[in-house]
């Protein structure tokens, strides 16, 4: 008690919240020259994070390709909160069909090898920082900060 809140995902002064939102914002905004993201460090599950993206006027982000998977990296290292940050990838309707939050099928699958290896247990996808922001599957219901991607 009694110490400042540091805005770093530690409860820092003690009052039982992690990043206070009074003094902490959730989303920062960046753009990649193309595209318009929203970087939201409070933990959630996939369908939160999704509806908080919706929120904002966006939906999770999915990068396109090698290029905005680099911005997105970068980004979230520079942010530092977590290594691994939900993406809209899902194969919540069909089993090993991914597609993006509005159903469109993904070209650009950039897979940690191995993965997706979860099955019916594991249908949504987390960006791994450590992997160099390649994809791993998770448990949709795992709480993760989460990308978001704005009009």
């Amino acid at each position: 008690p009694g110490r400042a809140e540091i805005c770093n995902g530690v409860d820092d002064n003690c009052d039982g919240k992690v990043d206070d939102p009074e003094i902490c914002p959730d989303c920062t905004q960046r753009s990649s020259g193309v595209s318009l993201f929203a970087f939201c460090v409070r933990a959630r599950d996939w369908s939160t994070a999704q509806a908080n993206c919706e929120s904002l006027g966006g939906s999770l982000a999915v990068p396109q390709d090698e290029d905005e998977l680099a911005f997105v990296v970068a980004t979230i290292a520079e942010i530092g909160q977590s290594d691994e940050w939900w993406i809209g990838a899902n194969d919540l309707t069909t089993e090993d069909v991914w597609v993006d939050v509005d159903e469109t099928p993904l070209a650009y699958l950039p897979w940690v090898e191995g993965n997706p290896n979860g099955g019916d247990a594991e249908n949504c996808a987390i960006l791994w920082q450590g992997a160099g922001g390649r994809w791993k599957d998770r448990e949709c219901a795992v709480e993760r900060p989460s990308v978001c991607r704005l009009p």
